[in-house]
């Protein structure tokens, strides 16, 4: 073990000072064996291979550390996606990191784990979650910058000993090398670290909001006494009695940890009360406390109570005349995007990137370095489809891309919650946007690839088309003279065209004539009881039909998301609304249903779910509306008359 001192308190951006003496290390404990450098953060991953090369590039042979023969190199180069990875392949360097898509990440790994590359440069996260023992480790420094502080922070020592330990597993060599970087002042403090480990803590404490409210919502604790069990059965409880000071215990009897553990309870209660996650009253002499929709909602898609309670106060204040500038707003601000890295001098890249997106940060002082900030900026350059200032923001794209679906479903739950059917549905055309990579407000048929927005403007002004709808149901020549009205001088592209938009689900909906009330009967849709509780019958099924325009290769249901780089799936909401008042909402996957080949068009696939809803208190006929919204495409969605008529009570009578 080596701990290596360095002069300063930070280390310059590149930590270039690191990557010689690193370099040097690598040459003299691990000539042909494997390595792993871990870096702070993504960007160090591709600074630090790029030294490494620089290294390399003034050796006799400049790819010492590549395994491999020259065609089998040529075609793993051929696989890896990304353009850096790429170039540190061929010198036998290989990266790591959660920004690389996964393809790119099982290469590394299976050529490091089969010694086809002898380096191997990564972020913290390869130590606990891949398996890829080395007889070599280099920590590049013990610190990372943490934007919520605004400085730089030291890894947790759990991190240190999971990094370290990847030296030299028994199984797979007898003797192993860990070189730690850190600052002088501190290097006393790890030399009495690692030869007196400390134990480890519980982080739970720090986290319980969202744990005790799932257990709640799950139906696992219904009261105080059921949560405070649960912790007694957790890891925390461990160490609340072996190590109180910790974790601020007073009192160290059974009777003061358990009351330490009672107000715990009580303060996780009173925080998840005031999120409108779970209502708290008493039964039995003891508190109980039961989950609200806003709490199963956290839950199921695995959101804080904070996200929450941001959602449902601040929906109702969107302006109709600037939806989309609004939601992205309130998209950004919720408390996942926290965790999203922002680096060293990246507030001059954020304020820089605010000019060229269509929608200002806010009125007021804008904070840079926030995180929340830098989600927005790039939900907007990726609307626009504009070019990013560097690698790290396109990996960081990626990040924000996997995780603003799954929170935007969420936030129309929470409209659909509050009977907000135009939020609803504005988040639902967002949605649509960010899978496409486009502003609502421009035309469907950019989402085609390849075509530009003048491209669309002369298809729409040629054909006299109103909508993508139009096109879709045209047979394949007038189809194709339609879209070369555009003027493109390659029949290609039109070709092209032409697949894309047979590849766009053709959708029948029927809906029940008739509903059924709660206890089963079947009632016609104009004689329905005030304020009684019915479900209404809805099928959803795809058409599609035989066509000579190869559509692009895909699974039964998977989306033409060209410009989203991960695999959608297409998904239908059903939203069921009376003039602005949403009465029902659900979401249907069409994941396996359908496809793009002539079989499977031949026979449609189908989806046939029930939608439940309330019936008016008033008597007479009520307009309902069942519209049917794509979560993948901007103008395919349909709309549907329900005529629904509430018979007047014996009362009314």
């Amino acid at each position: 073990m080596y701990i290596d001192g360095f002069p300063g308190r930070h280390y310059c951006p590149r930590m270039a000072s690191m990557n010689r003496p690193a370099y040097r290390a690598i040459r003299t404990h691990s000539p042909r064996k494997p390595v792993i450098i871990f870096v702070s953060s993504r960007r160090q991953t591709r600074l630090t291979a790029q030294d490494l090369m620089a290294f390399c590039g003034v050796e006799d042979n400049p790819r010492h550390f590549l395994h491999m023969d020259e065609a089998e190199a040529d075609a793993v180069l051929e696989r890896a996606a990304d353009p850096s990875l790429r170039l540190a392949l061929s010198f036998g360097i290989g990266m790591h990191h959660a920004g690389l898509t996964e393809g790119d990440r099982r290469l590394c790994e299976q050529l490091f784990h089969d010694r086809k590359i002898q380096v191997l440069v990564a972020t913290s996260t390869l130590a606990w979650g891949v398996n890829l023992p080395a007889h070599l480790v280099i920590l590049k420094g013990t610190e990372f910058f943490d934007a919520p502080s605004k400085g730089y922070v030291d890894y947790p020592l759990t991190d240190v000993l999971q990094m370290v330990g990847r030296a030299g597993r028994p199984q797979f060599d007898d003797s192993a090398v860990a070189r730690i970087f850190v600052t002088d002042a501190k290097k006393d403090f790890y030399k009495k670290f690692l030869h007196a480990p400390f134990p480890v803590e519980s982080s739970l404490h720090r986290h319980l909001r969202e744990h005790i409210n799932a257990e709640i919502a799950a139906g696992s604790i219904a009261s105080a006494q059921d949560a405070v069990e649960y912790l007694s059965w957790t890891y925390l409880f461990r160490r609340l009695r072996q190590n109180p000071t910790y974790y601020g215990v007073e009192d160290t009897t059974d009777a003061g940890v358990n009351r330490h553990l009672s107000r715990m309870v009580m303060d996780c209660f009173a925080e998840l009360e005031r999120a409108q996650c779970v209502e708290i009253g008493f039964a039995e002499g003891s508190v109980a406390v039961a989950p609200t929709p806003l709490g199963r909602v956290a839950s199921q898609y695995y959101l804080s109570a904070t996200t929450m309670k941001t959602f449902a106060d601040r929906l109702a204040a969107i302006r109709r005349d600037r939806l989309t500038c609004d939601l992205l707003h309130l998209l950004s601000e919720a408390a996942e995007w926290s965790e999203l890295p922002v680096r060293h001098n990246e507030d001059l890249l954020n304020r820089e990137l605010e000019r060229e997106v269509p929608f200002p940060l806010a009125r007021g002082p804008v904070d840079y370095l926030s995180p929340h900030a830098k989600t927005c900026l790039l939900l907007q350059k990726h609307l626009v489809r504009g070019v990013l200032p560097c690698t790290d923001y396109t990996t960081d794209t990626r990040t924000v891309l996997d995780s603003s679906i799954r929170i935007l479903q969420a936030m129309v739950d929470v409209a659909a919650y509050r009977g907000d059917a135009p939020a609803a549905l504005a988040v639902m055309e967002l949605t649509q946007a960010i899978k496409q990579a486009m502003l609502p407000t421009e035309s469907p048929l950019l989402q085609l690839a390849g075509l530009s927005p003048g491209d669309a403007a002369a298809i729409a002004a040629g054909s006299g088309l109103r909508c993508l709808g139009d096109l879709m149901v045209l047979p394949d020549d007038e189809l194709h003279a339609a879209l070369a009205a555009a003027g493109a001088s390659d029949a290609r592209a039109v070709d092209r065209w032409c697949a894309g938009i047979r590849a766009l689900p053709l959708v029948d909906v029927a809906v029940g004539a008739a509903a059924t009330s709660a206890d089963g009967e079947s009632a016609p849709l104009d004689s329905l009881q005030p304020l009684a509780q019915y479900s209404l019958a809805v099928t959803v099924a795809y058409a599609r039909r035989p066509t000579r325009f190869t559509p692009p290769a895909a699974e039964p249901g998977q989306a033409y998301t060209p410009r989203f780089g991960k695999t959608q799936f297409e998904g239908w909401w059903l939203v069921l609304a009376l003039g602005d008042e949403l009465l029902a909402v659900k979401r249907v996957s069409m994941q396996g249903r359908g496809g793009t080949t002539a079989a499977a068009a031949a026979a449609a696939a189908e989806a046939r779910t029930r939608l439940a809803f309330i019936a008016p208190a008033d008597p007479g006929p009520h307009p309902m509306r069942l519209l049917v919204v794509s979560d993948a495409y901007l103008g395919l969605d349909q709309e549907l008359d329900v005529a629904v008529a509430v018979s007047a009570s014996l009362e009314q009578q």
